[in-house]
């Protein structure tokens, strides 16, 4: 079954990013290829937010820079192990800001089940993702006078 099949009256897919669909109503996710769909009601989504992940070969590379500029400056090379061990602290940083690997969708309509279910890639989904902020701010208020 195609997504088109478990449309309401009225309702039309403004974007898609399969397995996610963006309708004028709702977000489907579709889960498998039996047509088991998942939906979230577009008034229920309150935010998208990014997830990162640390990333733990620049932290190990930083790790390495700084312990072996700290052996460094009590051996023989006093100045150059200093630039090592910034290098190396600087590499840590980095690796504890981590790396962007999706957006999730927010809404507490999700079971802490599901939230995995409702993260999308970060790779090729910036308009998806675009509209899904724009909706959540909507509904959350942000923007609106009174």
């Amino acid at each position: 079954m195609s997504v088109h099949d478990h449309l309401h009256d009225g309702e039309r897919i403004e974007l898609q990013h399969p397995p996610f669909y963006l309708t004028n109503h709702r977000l489907l996710r579709n889960d498998d290829a039996d047509g088991v769909f998942r939906e979230i009601p577009r008034i229920g989504m309150t935010a998208v937010e990014r997830v990162h992940v640390t990333d733990h070969r620049i932290m190990v590379i930083g790790v390495v820079l700084v312990v072996s500029g700290v052996i460094l400056t009590l051996t023989w090379a006093p100045f150059t192990a200093w630039l090592a061990i910034i290098a190396g602290l600087a590499a840590l940083v980095m690796g504890s800001r981590g790396k962007l690997v999706g957006h999730q969708v927010v809404s507490p309509r999700i079971p802490d089940s599901e939230q995995q279910l409702w993260r999308l890639p970060n790779w090729g989904a910036d308009n998806f993702v675009g509209k899904l902020r724009i909706i959540a701010n909507e509904n959350s208020g942000v923007g609106r006078e009174w």
